[in-house]
């Protein structure tokens, strides 16, 4: 790890972790005032004017301006470097992270005015309700299966999980709202990703958590990384037999926004055959309408805008079935069950 940048303007309830770069980040937790979102249908739809009229203003411009302005803007600000990517990537742990602060936790060591601008933007606002959504449903339905008195430690894989933020966001939920669910009980996150940066920041970000004055202060829980490629699903079958048997799996920004349809298709279908009783799966989907089709043009990252109708066939081809749905402005967050096996939700 580099020299440390402190952050000295903590935000009071806030946790904070090391980057591997050194710096001191905010840790979210989507129940704290500082990460709270919940807007109305009037807002979400101002916000989805002013992007589209932006970005008509921006694909208006010449080429060569394009490129200078990217240019400037990515040399002054870490969210449009973290954003751009190179041709046909995906948007790393890390840089996901940063996205899901928001203005008010970027800190000023490290970020600058044009940040807290591009952070209040659609896209980064829809992966930050994304973030809410996702820990949403994984809370209500592992909280649905610690109800049903299932013994041991609690595990729960999370496919390409980056920093695990919606895992651990699911747990705070729970032991704010459901504090008896979680007494006692171990919990097991691992983080099936080919990424090492994000997963080490999530393993710093959960002690954090559960240090004195955290929401999850005490308890009984391990974050970390099992090297994982989606493109090689049969070694879910290994990690299994090393591991245990996951209780649930998430996947929130990761497989089905950027797999492809094969890819998504024998994850679902080993997942399916390795899953234990009252397994669930959640995971987000871009949606296919005019925002995320504008973002698809002016990206380099390799997104796949399928929405739910796109999606669906390849949860029915595979053995799944969608049990709910919570839409965003640019994500649909779903929680998927085995076809024919209940879901305590």
């Amino acid at each position: 790890m580099k020299k440390r940048v402190e952050e000295k303007r903590k935000i009071p309830g806030v946790c904070y972790a090391f980057s591997d770069d050194g710096v001191e980040l905010p840790v979210p937790d989507v129940t704290h005032w500082a990460f709270l979102l919940d807007p109305g249908e009037e807002e979400l739809r101002r916000r989805e004017v002013a992007y589209l009229e932006g970005m008509r203003r921006w694909e208006r411009l010449p080429s060569p301006v394009r490129r200078g302005l990217s240019w400037f803007f990515q040399r002054r600000s870490l969210l449009a470097r973290a954003g751009t990517g190179t041709e046909g990537s995906l948007l790393s742990g890390m840089n996901t992270y940063l996205m899901k602060l928001g203005p008010r936790p970027l800190g000023k060591g490290y970020a600058s005015a044009l940040d807290r601008k591009v952070a209040d933007e659609l896209p980064p606002f829809g992966v930050r309700l994304r973030l809410r959504d996702q820990a949403c449903l994984v809370a209500e339905a592992l909280g649905g299966l610690l109800e049903t008195g299932r013994t041991g430690p609690v595990l729960l894989w999370n496919i390409a999980g980056g920093t695990g933020m919606d895992s651990l966001n699911a747990l705070i939920r729970i032991r704010k709202e459901r504090p008896e669910l979680l007494a006692g009980r171990g919990v097991r996150v691992l983080l099936l990703d080919s990424d090492e940066a994000g997963p080490r920041f999530g393993s710093r970000a959960a002690e954090a958590l559960r240090g004195p004055g955290g929401p999850l202060e005490g308890m009984d829980l391990e974050v970390r990384r099992v090297p994982y490629d989606w493109t090689n699903p049969s070694d879910l079958r290994r990690i299994r037999d090393r591991e245990g048997t996951p209780w649930a799996g998430s996947s929130e920004g990761g497989l089905f926004e950027y797999g492809s349809d094969e890819e998504i298709l024998s994850n679902l279908e080993v997942l399916g055959e390795i899953a234990g009783p009252g397994f669930f799966l959640t995971g987000s989907v871009l949606r296919d309408n005019e925002v995320t089709r504008v973002m698809g043009r002016n990206s380099r990252l390799a997104i796949r805008c399928r929405g739910v109708a796109g999606f669906v066939p390849l949860a029915v081809r595979s053995g799944w079935e969608i049990r709910r749905i919570l839409d965003g402005p640019t994500i649909h967050s779903l929680l998927l069950g085995v076809a024919g096996r209940g879901t305590p939700v």
